[in-house]
């Protein structure tokens, strides 16, 4: 009598050969595949929104109808306004080409020179390219705590 371990198969491999082949390719199997999605991820890293508020003013500083210029965390500069008690922030990127807008008082818009583009008080187009195009100036969520004036400013992290 044989012991049924060490008994051939067909091709001439014992039972326990072919369990230690079988196991060993496993076990390659899910280390070289647990390597692979470790290296994705480090490739490939998972992207997230992070969102925090950042501090800009204080309503003493920013009475109604009153106007100021703010830089956020990239270096893109901000129109924050206060227009009847609520804080507006707009960006001064012109959305057409990516001018550069500025305010002029006398005739309460912001103006974009390269196209001649022009914008209401609440980013709103009125004239040139912009208007054709339907394109708002670029508006950031402002929240007001106590006395203080955030940006809501919204980021993705890996």
């Amino acid at each position: 009598m044989t012991n049924d371990s060490q008994q051939q198969t067909p091709e001439g491999l014992s039972r326990r050969e072919l369990m230690s082949w079988l196991f060993m390719g496993a076990g390659l199997t899910v280390s070289y595949g647990l390597a692979a999605l470790y290296a994705l991820r480090f490739v490939y890293p998972t992207k997230r929104e992070r969102i925090r508020d950042i501090f800009v003013t204080t309503l003493d500083e920013l009475p109604v109808g009153a106007r100021m210029e703010f830089k956020d965390p990239l270096g893109a500069e901000i129109y924050v306004q206060n227009i009847g008690g609520a804080v507006v922030a707009l960006s001064n990127v012109c959305p057409h080409l990516g001018c550069k807008v500025h305010w002029v008082q006398q005739d309460n818009r912001f103006f974009c020179p390269c196209h001649l583009g022009a914008f209401d008080i609440s980013g709103q187009p009125l004239e040139g390219p912009p208007k054709a195009e339907n394109k708002w100036l670029k508006r950031y969520e402002t929240v007001t705590r106590g006395n203080a004036v955030y940006i809501r400013w919204k980021e993705t992290v890996a």
